[in-house]
């Protein structure tokens, strides 16, 4: 009964974090700017053009989020609770020369706020933006299909030693799907250093881009810190990340009018 009350909780906590950012979604000024980017091959030269575009990207505004959505709810999630449960193959434990030089600190609270509070701000401020949200959702389908195949490839688990790592939102899902624990040995690669360096790499505001790659060295120390990632898991997200955000640019974006990725 405890436990029900804690995923109550924890999806309460979700949905006050999702109200305000479709609110903001659907205000007026955010649909001037999405109706804007439909039509902005409707300048002279490219009105030939102009209506199969328009449909085009409207076709991906419309697939982009649910495609996300469901591929996190049909596949992502299931796997990671699979991933955590696997008995297929026993799980390595790496003799990791730094986590060897330090003790555990439990850091979960300031890695959540760093984390969450720049996601919020990150789609608070790129709402605005269509084509780059569109990428940043490309971007992060692409890398959570990596990492899928990463954690498959590479079972790893997680140090004895480490504190859990407390994640309302991720164990909102995961509890969804059975797992009442949290998880600990998805570890390759980092998720929570890939969403930042995605963050930092979409991030079209030169003020704010500095703080994301603060914000993504802080998470990276602290889940090292708390020995809930080896070394080698966070040295391979941004990498990761540089990758998909390059791809989704080229496959999806780099035909677009100039002025909408800035």
């Amino acid at each position: 009964m405890g436990w029900v009350d804690a995923s109550t909780a924890r999806n309460a906590a979700v949905a006050s974090f999702v109200a305000p950012l479709v609110a903001r979604l659907l205000s007026s000024s955010a649909r001037k700017k999405w109706n804007a980017y439909f039509h902005q091959f409707d300048d002279a030269g490219m009105k030939r053009h102009a209506t199969t575009l328009r449909w085009y990207h409207k076709a991906q505004t419309i697939t982009s989020i649910p495609a996300l959505v469901v591929f996190i709810q049909a596949a992502y999630v299931p796997f990671l609770v699979w991933a955590e449960n696997r008995d297929d193959v026993q799980l390595a434990v790496l003799d990791d020369p730094v986590l060897n030089k330090i003790s555990p600190v439990d850091l979960s609270l300031p890695a959540s706020i760093l984390i969450y509070g720049a996601l919020y701000l990150f789609l608070i401020t790129e709402t605005g933006n269509p084509r780059n949200l569109l990428a940043t959702m490309k971007t992060s389908l692409f890398g959570l299909s990596l990492r899928i195949l990463f954690l498959y490839a590479t079972p790893l688990k997680c140090p004895e030693d480490a504190p859990e790592l407390a994640d309302i939102f991720t164990e909102a899902q995961t509890g969804a799907h059975g797992q009442s624990s949290a998880l600990t040995n998805d570890l390759m690669f980092s998720g929570h250093t890939f969403s930042l360096s995605v963050m930092f790499l979409h991030c079209t505001s030169k003020c704010l881009k500095p703080a994301y790659f603060i914000a993504a060295v802080a998470v990276a120390c602290c889940v090292i810190a708390q020995h809930v990632h080896y070394t080698v898991d966070v040295l391979v997200a941004p990498f990761v990340a540089f990758a998909c955000f390059r791809l989704s640019i080229e496959l999806f974006h780099a035909h677009d009018a100039p002025g909408h990725f800035k």
